[in-house]
């Protein structure tokens, strides 16, 4: 079974898998596992990059749709990660316990539209008519970045549940 690279493997792997993870960063669990694939790694990265930091939805609007899809998902390592960015871009407690019921009371229609959205790409594979017509409040880069937001940590999650990878301790750190 695969398991994440320590920070002494990938040193010996090549340098620019190094560049790419950065070697003064702190290691994650996901980047290590990945990096059991350096050309996987070198495709992935820039992705990641612009979903990660360059994504073009609001960053509460962002972490709901990774916080429901880990949720769905049943992804430990994902939800660790952002309850903690969740709680920095406002997210509560409360809001938090509400992403993990099926059918929530929200209060906020942006935050059911980012969960429908989360939703309907886990249940259907695609975004519904009415769905897409209200994310049209984002534009046609938002759009974009909703879908490829959920199917990135979709695919992240499917890769951590099936090596069975444990959350990292710096999750507490962050």
């Amino acid at each position: 079974m695969l398991r994440p690279l320590s920070r002494s493997e990938i040193d010996e792997i090549d340098d620019t898998t190094n560049d790419i993870i950065g070697r003064s960063r702190a290691l994650l669990n996901i980047h290590g596992l990945v990096a059991n694939h350096p050309a996987l790694l070198k495709a992935y990265w820039p992705l990641r990059e612009h979903v990660v930091n360059s994504n073009s939805l609001p960053p509460r609007c962002h972490e709901l749709l990774i916080l429901r899809i880990a949720f769905r998902m049943d992804c430990a390592y994902e939800w660790e990660h952002h309850v903690i960015r969740g709680k920095k871009v406002g997210i509560t407690q409360q809001e938090l316990d509400e992403i993990r019921k099926i059918d929530g009371s929200w209060r906020c229609t942006t935050d059911e539209l980012m969960v429908m959205c989360a939703d309907e790409l886990f249940d259907k594979t695609a975004l519904g008519k009415e769905t897409t017509e209200t994310l049209n409040s984002y534009g046609k880069k938002g759009i974009l970045d909703a879908i490829m937001t959920v199917n990135i940590y979709r695919t992240l999650a499917n890769m951590l549940l099936t090596f069975e990878v444990n959350a990292d301790d710096l999750a507490l750190e962050h």
